[in-house]
């Protein structure tokens, strides 16, 4: 019965990756025109890389730790909601387990694998493509 709720979790944290990597490909592909003006005012292309893959890392760190403090206080006022009438772990509020750094891995691959696929294009265009014809 509540293997059922486990695998749809996790059918739900799939969905919700997949979604977060179109948002911060979508973010990224978006400021090809300003990364891309950094890069013609002599920025090398490393270093644009690796400013859009720490913003990208520290957005999702952000956010991590944003959701997974609601959802331990989310997990806290249920408890006190159903605690009378149902078996609640209630050590479920305080532990750190294995799957949240796991979790928080996997999002932070997805980000650095969204991030990096725009990049790549900036990467590897030239600046001589960005100087404009003087004619």
């Amino acid at each position: 019965g509540l293997d059922i709720f486990y695998y749809l979790g996790w059918i739900v944290i799939g969905i919700s990756l997949v979604m977060v990597f179109i948002f911060f490909y979508t973010i990224s592909s978006e400021r090809f025109t300003e990364l891309s003006l950094l890069r013609l005012l002599g920025f090398k292309a490393m270093r644009l890389s690796q400013l859009v893959l720490m913003e990208g890392v520290i957005i999702t760190v952000f956010a991590y730790v944003l959701g997974y403090v609601l959802g331990k206080i989310a997990i806290a006022s249920l408890s006190i909601l159903v605690y009378d009438g149902l078996f609640f772990d209630n050590d479920m509020i305080y532990r750190f387990s294995t799957n949240d750094v796991y979790l928080l891995v996997i999002i932070i691959g997805v980000i650095l694998l969204a991030t990096t696929l725009p990049v790549l294009k900036i990467y590897n265009t030239h600046r001589n493509y960005f100087v404009l014809n003087e004619n």
